[in-house]
């Protein structure tokens, strides 16, 4: 069994050497090989996943509850352990469970601190992971790992890291009154599950993505393209609401009356649920629009307020009444990001046919929409019992408008790609299109072999050269 702290006396390195390319006459085109010298790893697999879920959870946990104590300094009342308590529930929020403010129940989640959370756990997963990948390779000789060992690796550094992380976020949990322990386990499951184990696959080098089909490939790009559409669409409307009802934002804000440091905790406050507004603001988009309480609606169409909280942004709210259909026109955001979709993914099928490419790409809008439903469900949630309930995205109309919208665009734009673009059999007679491949029998570098890298005369590969020090 590996030692869990590899020895440091006499510590070896894994040198890889490049050797010099050749060009076409043999002679070489390049200076000679550079050498990456692979040290031992500092941690072993081990501490190293144990480590990295201690400090993402304190790290984040530092934030929280530095926020609160900020919020707590001007106040008369109250003590700095109040505050910390404080702090510790909104971090438990973080990570998508419940907590209760004197009898009002909170599971509107702070989706800035739950970014902040799964890029720690993420980036620290890596690290972890990368440890194990610098002990493999010096206990065997810098031999690369092979898929089942990859796999291996990927799960035990993601088991134990969100193993950890949940013990952590339980112990907070039962120590924390008014904190819905079950809702908060099974948030930081889901969290630390997906966080750790793409964190893990970048350690150790796996890409999952490359096993599947060449144009499934694009999917998950095209999906990721759809939603930084959405999301532009819906800063620039909220950008906008801003700076045409910045007169009430700032009256809002003046009405606090508090201090410095409360109106930097405002701020930062505001900032974490930062996510959930532009996420509402691009269901707005869709024409779906969003709640903000029982018996409230908030789309292009019409407007429909009740008595709201004093907070200052709430103050960029259009006027209640019917909207203008003028407002519709921001559905082209949903257009654009269907039709984003769908390219990012026809580029990986240049020469398919239209029905395949209108398929292909109304499939990709379609997925794009859903991914933006599940991310706007997570936005949504309550800040009280009565009359602040259900915030968030409308449903099912959000449901139904985004894989639509998307999905026709999507399938449009497909359409239209296979139709201009010419298949491959009508390119057989146009001699411009075709690829020649010339073959030298006395250049120095022979063809390609079965796996398409250049072989030289006397059938050695051009492979890096490992050696041990």
């Amino acid at each position: 069994m590996a030692p869990l702290f590899p020895r440091r006396s006499g510590a070896r390195s894994v040198r890889l050497r490049t050797p010099r390319q050749r060009g076409a006459t043999g002679g070489s085109v390049d200076a000679p090989g550079t050498d990456d010298v692979i040290t031992e790893p500092v941690l072993g697999w081990i501490p190293a996943s144990v480590g990295a879920a201690l400090v993402s959870a304190l790290a984040t946990w530092i934030l929280a509850a530095g926020v609160a104590v900020l919020g707590w300094l001007p106040g008369t009342t109250g003590s700095v352990g109040e505050a910390l308590g404080f702090g510790s529930r909104m971090w438990l929020l973080g990570h998508l469970g419940g907590i209760r403010v004197g009898d009002a129940p909170w599971t509107l989640a702070p989706l800035g601190l739950t970014l902040i959370v799964v890029i720690c756990l993420n980036r620290t997963a890596t690290f972890a992971a990368h440890q194990a990948l610098l002990g493999h390779l010096v206990r065997h000789g810098a031999q690369p790992m092979d898929a089942p060992t990859r796999l291996r690796t990927i799960a035990r550094v993601a088991g134990l890291q969100t193993g950890v992380h949940l013990v952590v976020v339980l112990l907070v949990s039962v120590t924390s009154p008014g904190t819905f322990v079950g809702r908060v386990l099974l948030g930081t499951l889901v969290l630390g599950a997906v966080s750790t184990l793409t964190g893990a696959a970048a350690g150790v080098g796996a890409r999952p993505i490359a096993a599947l089909p060449v144009w499934a490939r694009a999917v998950p790009r095209a999906v990721l393209a759809a939603q930084l559409v959405l999301i532009s669409g819906a800063a620039v409307v909220l950008a906008v609401a801003l700076i045409q009802q910045h007169e009430r934002v700032t009256a809002l804000a003046a009405s606090t009356g508090a201090p410095a440091t409360g109106t930097l905790t405002l701020v930062l406050l505001q900032l974490a649920y930062l996510p959930n507004l532009l996420l509402w603001s691009g269901s707005w988009t869709l024409a779906a629009g969003f709640t903000l309480g029982d018996g409230s609606i908030v789309a292009p169409v019409q407007t429909q307020l009740g008595l709201l909280p004093a907070i200052p942004v709430l103050g960029a709210l259009p006027e209640e009444g019917p909207g203008s259909r003028a407002m519709l026109t921001w559905l082209v955001v949903g257009v654009v990001a269907g039709a984003v979709a769908a390219v990012t993914v026809m580029r990986a099928r240049r020469r398919a046919r239209f029905d395949e490419t209108s398929l292909v790409g109304g499939l990709a809008g379609v997925l794009a929409g859903l991914t933006f439903v599940v991310l706007g469900w997570l936005s949504g949630g309550d800040l009280g019992s009565n009359r602040l309930t259900g915030l968030g995205p409308r449903f099912p109309d959000l449901l139904i408008l985004a894989p639509t919208v998307l999905g026709i665009s999507g399938m449009a734009v497909g359409l239209v790609w296979g139709l201009v673009r010419r298949p491959l059999r009508q390119q057989a007679d146009d001699p411009s299109e075709e690829e020649t491949v010339v073959l030298d029998s006395d250049d120095s570098t022979g063809g390609p072999d079965s796996t398409g890298r250049p072989v030289t005369k006397d059938g050695a590969d051009d492979e890096p050269t490992v050696v041990l020090d």
